[in-house]
């Protein structure tokens, strides 16, 4: 079990220097977010930020969520996206999603 545990560390640790590289990482709710700061000692892993889309906070653990680092370019384009489509823009165009399976998620869950 330790060893799992040393391979996901070291797995967030290159993680986290890619974050910090570009600054900016997609968060659990596939929105760009600007990184703030971070966390790293034994219990705590994680990158907060603010989210592009909304302004609103945003915390994401290394391990378990695992954000996708994007560049500046990136993460300004996602948010146009959001602000001019929505949710359903970014999921069509950044989420693998095609518009009649989003639609179909929506009425499921909403």
């Amino acid at each position: 079990m330790a060893y799992v545990w040393r391979i996901r560390k070291k797995r967030a640790k290159r993680l986290l220097n890619e974050i910090l590289e570009t600054g900016y990482f997609v968060n659990c709710n596939f929105h760009p977010v600007r990184l703030t700061e971070y966390g790293w000692n034994k219990w705590d892993h994680d990158v907060d930020g603010i989210a592009l889309t909304n302004g609103g906070k945003c915390s994401c653990c290394l391990v378990n969520c695992v954000p996708e680092p994007i560049t500046e370019r990136v993460a300004m384009e996602m948010a146009y996206v959001w602000h001019t489509e929505g949710d359903k823009g970014l999921a069509v165009r950044y989420g693998g999603y095609t518009p009649e399976a989003y639609d179909e998620f929506q009425r499921m869950w909403r």
